[in-house]
């Protein structure tokens, strides 16, 4: 669509998309828990990420808002009261309304920087910068552990 934004098979894709994510968002909202669904797994700030992408696609202002409240409401889970990004873990997965931080797979932070930097594109504000840098140092051991990722350029010159 960013190369031809009339096609219309893609924009009712989108739109589909679109309408599907907030109807979600609809239904797994609550004040505590502003996401669109009461569980938390996988590659969570994907769900934020294309709600905005297709709020850009679309002109449309209350869906890339919602996915900018959800992608912000995320972020605050996964950043440790250290300041250090703390992905949500599968231990969480399938338990309502609960995260927590055991098990943390790199996608998350991956997902994490990707998602900030569509944020920080549909913005310029300078907290999707700040939030994609903490995200990007978890693989260089900005985490828990204070470790490298095995396959970070740090880990793997230590192994060489």
């Amino acid at each position: 669509m960013r190369r031809d934004p009339a096609h219309a098979a893609s924009r009712a894709l989108v739109e589909r998309g679109g309408d599907f994510l907030m109807r979600l968002l609809g239904e797994g909202r609550r004040p505590d828990w502003a996401w669109f669904e009461a569980v938390l797994g996988y590659d969570n700030p994907r769900l934020s990420q294309a709600l905005i992408e297709a709020g850009i696609a679309m002109e449309q202002e209350h869906w890339i808002g919602a996915g900018l409240e959800t992608l912000q409401w995320i972020c605050a889970q996964q950043v440790s009261a250290r300041g250090q990004f703390r992905p949500i873990g599968s231990e969480s997965f399938h338990k309502a309304h609960s995260y927590l931080p055991f098990d943390q797979q790199p996608l998350e932070a991956q997902a994490a920087v990707e998602a900030a930097r569509t944020a920080w594109r549909a913005t310029g504000g300078a907290f999707w910068r700040k939030h994609a840098m903490i995200a990007w140092r978890w693989f260089f051991g900005g985490n828990d552990r204070g470790s490298c990722s095995p396959t970070s350029p740090r880990a793997a010159a230590a192994t060489a």
